[in-house]
Protein backbone atom coordinates (compact mmCIF):
# COMPACT_ATOMS: atom_id res chain seq x y z
CA UNK A 1 0.00 0.00 0.00
CA UNK A 2 2.78 2.35 1.17
CA UNK A 3 4.84 1.71 -2.43
CA UNK A 4 1.46 2.22 -4.30
CA UNK A 5 0.73 5.68 -2.96
CA UNK A 6 4.26 7.17 -3.08
CA UNK A 7 3.71 6.28 -6.74
CA UNK A 8 0.76 7.85 -7.20
CA UNK A 9 2.54 10.67 -5.74
CA UNK A 10 4.84 10.36 -8.91
CA UNK A 11 7.91 9.48 -6.87
CA UNK A 12 11.36 7.77 -7.90
CA UNK A 13 11.41 5.11 -5.10
CA UNK A 14 14.33 2.76 -3.93
CA UNK A 15 15.43 0.58 -1.52
CA UNK A 16 18.68 1.11 0.44
CA UNK A 17 20.81 -1.24 2.21
CA UNK A 18 23.80 0.45 4.16
CA UNK A 19 27.35 -1.58 4.19
CA UNK A 20 26.19 -2.57 7.80
CA UNK A 21 23.30 -4.62 6.13
CA UNK A 22 20.43 -2.50 7.52
CA UNK A 23 17.72 -1.83 5.00
CA UNK A 24 14.95 1.14 4.43
CA UNK A 25 11.66 0.15 2.84
CA UNK A 26 11.47 3.49 0.49
CA UNK A 27 14.11 5.93 -0.55
CA UNK A 28 12.21 9.06 -2.33
CA UNK A 29 13.85 10.93 -4.46
CA UNK A 30 12.97 13.73 -6.78
CA UNK A 31 15.46 15.10 -9.83
CA UNK A 32 18.82 14.55 -8.13
CA UNK A 33 17.75 15.37 -4.58
CA UNK A 34 16.65 12.70 -1.93
CA UNK A 35 13.26 13.43 -0.24
CA UNK A 36 12.54 11.25 1.94
CA UNK A 37 13.59 8.21 4.00
CA UNK A 38 10.71 5.63 4.83
CA UNK A 39 10.57 2.84 7.27
CA UNK A 40 7.30 0.42 6.96
CA UNK A 41 6.43 -1.42 10.15
CA UNK A 42 3.25 -3.07 11.95
CA UNK A 43 4.32 -1.82 15.50
CA UNK A 44 7.52 -0.22 17.31
CA UNK A 45 6.07 -1.43 20.45
CA UNK A 46 9.05 -3.97 20.69
CA UNK A 47 12.23 -2.33 21.77
CA UNK A 48 14.61 -4.20 19.51
CA UNK A 49 11.79 -3.47 16.43
CA UNK A 50 12.15 0.21 17.12
CA UNK A 51 16.19 0.36 17.24
CA UNK A 52 16.60 -1.33 14.01
CA UNK A 53 14.12 0.80 12.30
CA UNK A 54 15.75 3.88 13.79
CA UNK A 55 19.39 2.61 13.11
CA UNK A 56 18.62 1.84 9.56
CA UNK A 57 17.04 5.14 9.59
CA UNK A 58 20.47 6.75 11.03
CA UNK A 59 22.57 4.85 8.29
CA UNK A 60 20.51 6.54 5.79
CA UNK A 61 21.03 9.90 7.02
CA UNK A 62 24.61 9.74 7.23
CA UNK A 63 24.87 8.43 3.78
CA UNK A 64 22.15 9.76 1.66
CA UNK A 65 20.86 12.82 3.88
CA UNK A 66 17.34 12.77 2.84
CA UNK A 67 15.36 15.76 3.53
CA UNK A 68 12.81 14.02 5.94
CA UNK A 69 12.20 10.54 7.64
CA UNK A 70 9.38 8.49 8.49
CA UNK A 71 8.11 5.31 9.93
CA UNK A 72 4.71 4.18 9.12
CA UNK A 73 2.95 1.85 11.40
CA UNK A 74 -0.48 0.35 12.25
CA UNK A 75 -1.51 2.47 14.85
CA UNK A 76 1.31 4.25 16.86
CA UNK A 77 1.77 7.81 15.75
CA UNK A 78 4.78 10.23 17.80
CA UNK A 79 8.15 11.86 16.71
CA UNK A 80 11.35 10.68 17.54
CA UNK A 81 15.19 11.88 17.27
CA UNK A 82 17.78 11.28 15.27
CA UNK A 83 20.68 13.51 16.54
CA UNK A 84 19.47 16.87 15.80
CA UNK A 85 16.80 15.61 13.01
CA UNK A 86 13.15 14.71 13.70
CA UNK A 87 11.77 11.27 12.77
CA UNK A 88 7.75 10.87 12.28
CA UNK A 89 5.95 8.34 13.27
CA UNK A 90 2.36 8.11 11.77
CA UNK A 91 -0.57 5.48 11.45
CA UNK A 92 -0.90 4.18 8.10
CA UNK A 93 -4.19 5.68 7.49
CA UNK A 94 -3.68 8.76 9.05
CA UNK A 95 -0.84 8.72 6.18
CA UNK A 96 -2.59 7.62 3.35
CA UNK A 97 -5.45 10.32 3.91
CA UNK A 98 -2.40 13.04 3.40
CA UNK A 99 -2.37 11.77 -0.49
Amino acid sequence: IVFLQLKRNDADIYYWKSKQGREVDFVVKKGLKIEMAVQVSLSLSDAKVKNREIQALTDAKAELKPMRFLIITEDEEGMEKIGNTSVEIIPLWKWLLRG
